[in-house]
């Protein structure tokens, strides 16, 4: 078994290095692969509808911090520690069930915890926050970070995700740096002027991820292709 693993890693890698142009969504990832493959990486981030979330953004919000749950990395008790000191309450969304031991249990921590539901209902949900908070521990392209920033939450989140220092770059945290994120979350919740600031400029800048955007830099890509 481990010897076909290998073989199917190989003839991966030989794949890669045959293809015209390769791309990651992320650029740590990017930088890994290209030198593994020894060859240029593109990053095209991960395309998202900004212009349709546009529509879910509402005036008044609900006293919430909305805490983003991923499966990859289900740990909830680092973002919790982070915000237990914020009278908000708190929920977690995006909840599920996962079969690994690295999964921390939750109940008793957060105030709700809501289930993973369909896209436009989840969108729904969490447009309800006050503030945002996505704590991801490991590197990656942060596409629930753009949707924060597209729905108008200010967000506390993770330095380890690329969206985060665009988008959020005077509230991306080391993820495990709990006492940072927690004089960030204060900052968000008692400074307007602040606050504003924050959000402005997310919600400007997170253009960069639309789908048309997305679409170009792949264009332009491609037509970088040596014949």
């Amino acid at each position: 078994l481990l010897k076909l693993q290998k073989e199917k890693q190989l003839l991966f890698m030989q794949e890669l290095k045959m293809a015209d142009a390769v791309f990651h969504v992320e650029p740590h990832g990017a930088e890994i692969l290209e030198h593994i493959i020894d060859k240029k990486v593109n990053v095209i981030p991960h395309p998202v509808d900004v212009t349709n979330l546009y529509d879910y953004i509402r005036k008044e919000r609900e006293p919430i911090i909305g805490t983003i749950f991923h499966r990859y990395f289900p740990n909830p008790l680092i973002p919790f520690t982070a915000q237990k000191n914020i009278p908000l309450r708190k929920i977690l969304f995006g909840y599920q069930p996962v079969k690994n031991t690295r999964t921390v249990a939750n109940a008793g921590m957060f105030d709700q915890i809501i289930p993973l539901k369909p896209f436009k209902e989840n969108i729904i949900e969490v447009s309800k926050s006050l503030i945002g908070c996505d704590m991801y521990e490991g590197f990656t392209f942060g596409r629930s970070v753009v949707e924060l920033a597209a729905l108008g939450i200010p967000s506390v989140c993770s330095s380890t995700i690329s969206a985060s220092n665009k988008l959020f770059p005077l509230t991306s945290v080391d993820p495990f740096d709990v006492n940072s994120a927690e004089k960030l979350f204060f900052k968000l919740y008692e400074d307007e002027e602040f606050c504003n600031e924050v959000i402005t400029y997310a919600h400007k800048e997170c253009s960069q991820y639309s789908i048309k955007n997305s679409y170009t830099k792949f264009i332009e890509m491609m037509g970088s292709v040596k014949t």
